[in-house]
């Protein structure tokens, strides 16, 4: 009866999580979405710690890449990148005590573990890992080429990072 249970349970999981995507759109940090205006960042987290030129050697962030000059501004757990003429993106995001970030209306925190990311991402985005996972581990855009790695530590995430291919 256990195994009956146990298959079913496994066809209802798998059921639910059929179409469902991966898409950076749904992360807010602050209100502010994952694709925003520079003048929206500063309106909302106020000037900057730091703003410089960031020294990506390759991918969707960088100069020489895509023939725009890059700014990154730093915040205290934050840290945007964009250039003119294109949003910047939440690049990465530390998950100190008492910042959080929201995916889809779900907050993920630094006490968020590997139970609520499947609950969140679903079992075909997050299924491989284990709930003491030391590592980082990429999750792609399900419409684009780029992606969001989150950094977790001993089954919990301490940071999420953008990601993009050389």
């Amino acid at each position: 009866m256990k195994i009956f249970y146990s298959m079913l349970f496994m066809v209802l999981a798998t059921a639910s999580l059929v179409g469902q995507d991966f898409d950076m759109n749904k992360f807010t940090y602050k209100e502010l979405p994952f694709f925003a205006e520079k003048e929206q960042i500063i309106k909302i987290l106020g000037e900057p710690n730091k703003e410089f030129l960031p020294q990506n050697e390759c991918g969707f962030l960088s100069t020489d890449s895509q023939s725009k000059v890059f700014y990154s501004l730093r915040y205290d757990y934050a840290l945007y990148t964009g250039a003119s003429g294109i949003k910047y993106l939440l690049e990465e995001l530390s998950l100190e005590d008492g910042v959080e970030v929201s995916y889809d209306g779900h907050k993920l925190t630094n006490q968020t573990d590997l139970d609520e990311l499947i609950a969140i991402f679903g079992m075909d985005v997050m299924g491989s890992l284990h709930d003491t996972y030391t590592g980082r581990y990429l999750v792609r855009s399900s419409n684009s080429d780029d992606g969001i790695s989150f950094i977790l530590e001993n089954g919990k995430v301490v940071k999420i990072r953008y990601w993009s291919p050389c």
